[in-house]
């Protein structure tokens, strides 16, 4: 918006205040509602191995967990 780069925080901040207050319309709310009842909800396992494969594409690194390497692929 400024022209600066922006981090991955700062874009799912950004992201979630919007959605938020997107929300906050009454219509809107039904509608996710409605929609959300109907569809598959991931498992929290099936989030993180669906998370870690975004957090590889967006910036090329496997995820680190405890005291693991970082993984950088080319």
């Amino acid at each position: 918006m400024a022209k600066k780069p922006i981090s991955l925080g700062m874009t799912i901040t950004f992201a979630t205040a919007v959605f938020n207050r997107h929300l906050d319309q009454p219509s809107v709310e039904k509608f996710w509602k409605k929609m959300l009842s109907k569809e598959k909800i991931m498992t929290p396992e099936e989030f993180d191995i669906h998370w870690d494969e975004i957090f590889k594409v967006i910036t090329g690194e496997k995820k680190k967990v405890g005291k693991a390497e970082v993984d950088k692929t080319s």
